[in-house]
């Protein structure tokens, strides 16, 4: 099933709504847009059914864990537990969707 290693909590985050704020076994995705269940469909789900769409891997296990808040907010620290977690138990691809709507700019190259 995979696991929830989100544990944001306090200031400027909610701490009352979700089950984000320990870890727990359970990885549902609380996103307001459902990125993550999104991404998770367009990879394996099953062809030839009737009902959707064709994954590009239906015949593919997937591990669900989450490291964002629902917000889409995440830490370092749990990004990379989630990927620990995903070694030890034998992925051999991992899928991560980052984004941010800043963008950093150099100069002087």
């Amino acid at each position: 099933m995979g696991w929830d290693f989100t544990d944001r909590t306090g200031f400027p985050f909610d701490t009352t709504g979700g089950d984000y704020l320990d870890w727990d076994n359970d990885p549902m995705d609380e996103n307001l847009f459902s990125h993550g269940t999104a991404v998770a469909g367009l990879i394996g789900s099953e062809t030839n059914n009737g009902v959707g769409i064709a994954g590009v891997a239906p015949r593919i296990k997937i591990l669900n864990n989450r490291a964002f808040d629902p917000q889409g907010y995440g830490e370092e620290d749990d990004v990379a537990a989630a990927i620990l977690y995903s070694v030890l138990m034998g992925a051999k691809v991992i899928n991560m969707s980052f984004g941010d709507y800043s963008y950093c700019m150099y100069s002087g190259m």
